[in-house]
């Protein structure tokens, strides 16, 4: 069930970048809790994916703290890296992260101590786009 859930969420939480694919990727309070449930499938999803929990995830205050951006789907973007088993012809190896066939990925973005661009989304976050 939360492997469903980790590749296909059907949380939406997009107070930040809400018009791109980059999801807030922890629940908003630290006791689980939201306005009217119990955030058990959210958390259990993070879990799966991450297997973790802190204080520090739920500061949001420019300078400290710890703030996650997750990616499951794929647009387009500023900066070009290749997701693939092999080295495409051309590119760049630094610009190239190696996947398994036939298997499913998804992304992270960790900012510590993020500044004040993260929280009045001016820092540029792009969405992952599939090129060919």
């Amino acid at each position: 069930m939360v492997k469903g859930i980790t590749f296909d969420s059907p949380f939406s939480n997009v107070e930040y970048y809400g018009d791109t694919h980059w999801d807030q990727l922890l629940v908003t309070s630290h006791d689980d809790r939201d306005q009217h449930f119990d955030q058990m499938y959210r958390r259990a999803a993070f879990t799966y994916e991450a297997v973790t929990r802190g204080k520090a995830y739920y500061i949001e205050k420019a300078g400290i703290g710890q703030q996650y951006r997750t990616g499951y789907k794929d647009d387009d973007g500023s900066v070009t890296v290749y997701f693939s088993p092999e080295l495409p012809e051309g590119v760049d190896k630094q610009n190239w992260l190696q996947t398994n066939p036939g298997e499913s990925w998804f992304s992270y973005l960790r900012f510590y101590g993020p500044t004040e661009a993260y929280f009045d989304e001016t820092y540029p976050l792009e969405n992952i786009k599939r090129v060919k």
